[in-house]
């Protein structure tokens, strides 16, 4: 019989890294939502490991993703998570299941859950006219296109900026993924409920209107579409033939 997620984690862990000081069991399998296709995330903290890596093995019947560190390499991997608003690792720290721990795994947690609660340092004005500035010109995009394929692209594109927007205009944590949409989830089940149905409005019927007005309310208050005006400066080592910052 398959071993549980849990099970399989622990004979991992006794086979490949028995001498870790502390290992978490984070994702889905963590949070009681592990199905037959999901893979393990696994946070080994270990002493004997010179540098940090992510490794993927295939045991016992699973994928497992290896994230593996030592005390030293944790606060620049913490402060990589916080930098880039994806704070991927704190999460599986604080939110995980503890499987082995030489008794300082509820200090590490505790600064995980610290960084968390603090939430993202504040989007930069000039960063949030460039998102608005963007999520304009798909919108236009989208209202005058009529090719099916060039729309199924910019909607796309539309669902993952208008996310973005609207969790760092409100100062919350990014997500990658399934973890953009649980992240939204969590700041505002609501909205997500929304776009999910405009998405399914233009996905299953192909009809736009919805997800253009969802779209238009949420920049309607910082200001609407952004177009004439907004200035782009290319960056200062910018070499021929690379595209444009913002």
């Amino acid at each position: 019989m398959k071993p549980t997620g849990e099970q399989a984690a622990r004979l991992f862990i006794d086979h490949w890294y028995p001498d870790c000081c502390i290992a978490i069991l984070a994702g889905s399998a963590a949070q009681g939502r592990e199905n037959d296709y999901s893979d393990l995330d696994l946070v080994i903290m270990d002493e004997t490991v010179p540098r940090p890596y992510r490794r993927t093995y295939r045991e016992f019947g699973r994928t497992i993703e290896a994230f593996v560190l030592n005390r030293a390499s944790c606060p620049a991997l913490f402060m990589v998570g916080i930098t880039t608003v994806l704070p991927s690792l704190q999460r599986m720290v604080a939110e995980g299941v503890v499987l082995k721990d030489d008794g300082t795994a509820a200090e590490i947690r505790e600064q995980a859950r610290n960084d968390l609660a603090a939430g993202p340092f504040p989007w930069m004005e000039e960063e949030k006219e460039a998102a608005r500035y963007r999520i304009s010109e798909y919108l236009e995009d989208l209202s005058g296109s009529s090719d099916r394929g060039e729309n199924l692209f910019i909607v796309q594109q539309l669902a993952e900026l208008v996310t973005e927007f609207v969790l760092r205009a409100n100062n919350q944590w990014l997500g990658e993924g399934k973890w953009a949409l649980r992240m939204l989830q969590r700041y505002d089940a609501s909205f997500s409920r929304s776009l999910i149905a405009c998405l399914e409005d233009f996905y299953v019927r192909n009809d736009r209107r919805s997800l253009v007005r969802l779209v238009d309310n949420v920049l309607e208050p910082w200001g609407g579409r952004l177009a004439e005006g907004h200035i782009i400066y290319a960056d200062a080592d910018l070499e021929e033939g690379e595209g444009w910052g913002g």
